[in-house]
Formats: structure tokens, C-alpha cells, sequence
């Protein structure tokens, strides 16, 4: 259920934190950050270092992802076509336009062993001066819908697993979860009307997967606020049961400024309903991370049916998209 980042040198050092969990059990997914990314063949032979190691132990391939939503975020920079911010192809392009970018560059991710997008963005954004605005398509919820669709449509048709984000829709909070606690001052029947709408479409088109932020949402009107990644309300009221999604949620890195306690933040989020969670950085963390989850099964806190149906989802995910040990790969 864990998806997490790694430091540049951690295949190399033996007893590395990766390395312990690889040679144990490994996680669900690693996640790739700019430290980790070289040229082409280097991105291909470390894609390929990791599932061997994987393969050792589990039945089940790693989901291998990358943020690569174009524009400033893109994690691989070479051997992929150059698709440009989101803003930018909201402005000057079209959906189908960019519906067959995002199917070349889901080729080419998928040639270099990368099997995941963190991407697309759903998030409606009307703020210049938001850290989202050139990660999002536009200000109007319809106009976001199509290019979402899009690019999910095409991701898919290439193989790419897609990772729709930021539910509920980032763009209704102020504030920057990287850095602290964000709150959509939106009401529920705004949430409903504008910023559930892109997530409603990539469902429709099939989307595997959605990310869930940690913004709070006290429209929800629950006894404790909070963020939407620990949010029942959120997890299951609206996700699952007013926009009918099954596939898997993930959460958004339980290291950002937002979360606080990443262990407790992990063991929230799991009994929430969330089926995978982002460690991206620290071994450390990812360590107490792991021992929270231990505890909390131990002390009945989290229970075991609950990690048996997140565990049944991140299978049939890796199932539908040939990564299990008696399936061709991606894309073959």
C-alpha cells in the first residue's frame, strides 16, 4: 500500500531503507523525482534494477511513477516528448491535440519502464498568483473536463496507468499543501457544481486512479476537520458514493507541510478509505510510516479487512494493467 520516493543512491547501498523493503516485502510503487532521473538509458536501466528486485520477492510488478504533467513539472525531461503546461494547452490548444501528446509521451514513458502518471490535474483554477494556475487547464470546470478526459483517454489507450488529482479539487482552497494547512472556504454545493465536475469526467473515461490532497474541507460539515486525504466524507461520501469511483485512491506525499504526524497521517487516511500512500523522500519517515500502520493493526485501531480491500484494489489495478508476474508488460 506504500508508494515511495528514494534517495539518488539507494539501489547502490546495500542496506539501504529501500533496499531492506525490496529484500522483504516490497511497497505497491516508487515514485521518481528529478534526484533519481539521468538520461534515457539510465531512467530504463534503474526502471528495470527495480523490478527485478520486486520480482525476487512478489508476484506483483511496482508501479513506477513519475509527476509528469508538462510544463515546469515534468520529472523526465529527455527521451520524452516536450508537452507543455496545462494553462498552455488550455489556452492555446485543444483537447484532441492534447489527448495525442499525452498519448506519445505515455509511449515514451512506458519504453523507459515508467508505468504510472501522477497526472492529469482536475483541479479548477482561477487565481494567476495560485501555485496551480500552469498546472491547470482553466477557470472554467467544463473547459477542464474535456482536456482531463483527454488525456486520461489517451494515457489509458497507451497503457499508462493515470493518476487523476487533487480531489476534491485543490483549486477550491487557498493556501499550498506543501507548505501548510489549506482549506476550501467553497461550499458544498460549489464543490459539487465546479470542482467535482473534471473528476466526475475522468472517472467517465476511465481513470484507474485518484489522488487525494490534504486540503480541508469544512463544508463537509464533519465534528473534527480534516484534510480531505483522512476524510471519510470525502474518501467515501464523495468519491466513492456520489461519483461511483472503485479503483484506487492514493494520497498526496504524507511529507508535505499540511500533514504533520505522517504516521498517524498514514493510519487516518488507510482506516478513511485510502488504498495507497505517497512517502516521497525520507527513509526515515517511510520507516515510521510503516511501524504506525504495524501498531495500529496490532492495537485494532486498523483493521485487517480494511488493508485486505486496499490491497484487493492496488492488485487489481496491477492486474488490469499486465503487471502481474504471469502477465505480459504494459503496453505488449
Amino acid at each position: 500500500m506504500l508508494m515511495l520516493g528514494f534517495p539518488e543512491d539507494a539501489l547502490s547501498t546495500p542496506d539501504s531503507t529501500l533496499n531492506q523493503l525490496l529484500d522483504g516485502s516490497p511497497p505497491g510503487g516508487v515514485v521518481l523525482y528529478g534526484r533519481n532521473v539521468g538520461s534515457p538509458a539510465q531512467v530504463r536501466q534503474l526502471t528495470e534494477q527495480l523490478q527485478q528486485a520486486a520480482r525476487e520477492t512478489e508476484a506483483a510488478a511496482l508501479l513506477v511513477a513519475v509527476d509528469q504533467e508538462g510544463g515546469p513539472i515534468r520529472r523526465i525531461e529527455e527521451g520524452v516528448p516536450a508537452v507543455p503546461s496545462a494553462r498552455t494547452l488550455g489556452e492555446e490548444a485543444n483537447p484532441s491535440s492534447a489527448g495525442n501528446l499525452a498519448g506519445r509521451q505515455a509511449r515514451a514513458l512506458l519504453e523507459l519502464g515508467i508505468n504510472t502518471n501522477l497526472a492529469p490535474v482536475a483541479d479548477v483554477v482561477s487565481d494567476p498568483a495560485s501555485f496551480l494556475f500552469e498546472r491547470t487547464y482553466s477557470a472554467d470546470a467544463g473547459e477542464v473536463s474535456e482536456y482531463v478526459a483527454a488525456m486520461v483517454g489517451a494515457q489509458e489507450a497507451a497503457g499508462l496507468v493515470s493518476v487523476v488529482k487533487h480531489f476534491p479539487g485543490h483549486g477550491a482552497a487557498l493556501g499550498d499543501t506543501h507548505e501548510g494547512i489549506a482549506r476550501a472556504g467553497a461550499s458544498l454545493e460549489e464543490l459539487r457544481n465546479i470542482h467535482l465536475i473534471p473528476f466526475s469526467a475522468a472517472i467517465a473515461a476511465g481513470a484507474p486512479a485518484v489522488m487525494v490532497a490534504h486540503i480541508e474541507v469544512p463544508a463537509l460539515g464533519e465534528e473534527e476537520t480534516v484534510s480531505a486525504s483522512r476524510s471519510p466524507a470525502v474518501i467515501q461520501g464523495l468519491l466513492r458514493e456520489e461519483l461511483g469511483f472503485r479503483g484506487v485512491v492514493i494520497t498526496d506525499d504524507l511529507e508535505m507541510g499540511a500533514v504533520g504526524d505522517a504516521g498517524q497521517a498514514a493510519v487516518q487516511s488507510l482506516v478513511a478509505g485510502a488504498d495507497m500512500l505517497i512517502v516521497g523522500h525520507s527513509p526515515e519517515v517511510q520507516l515510521e510510516v510503516l511501524e504506525a500502520i504495524e501498531t495500529a493493526v496490532r492495537g485494532g485501531r486498523l483493521a485487517t479487512s480494511r488493508l485486505d480491500e486496499a490491497v484487493g484494489r492496488v492488485y487489481q489495478l496491477k492486474r488490469d494493467y499486465g503487471l502481474l508476474a504471469d502477465q505480459a508488460s504494459p503496453g505488449n
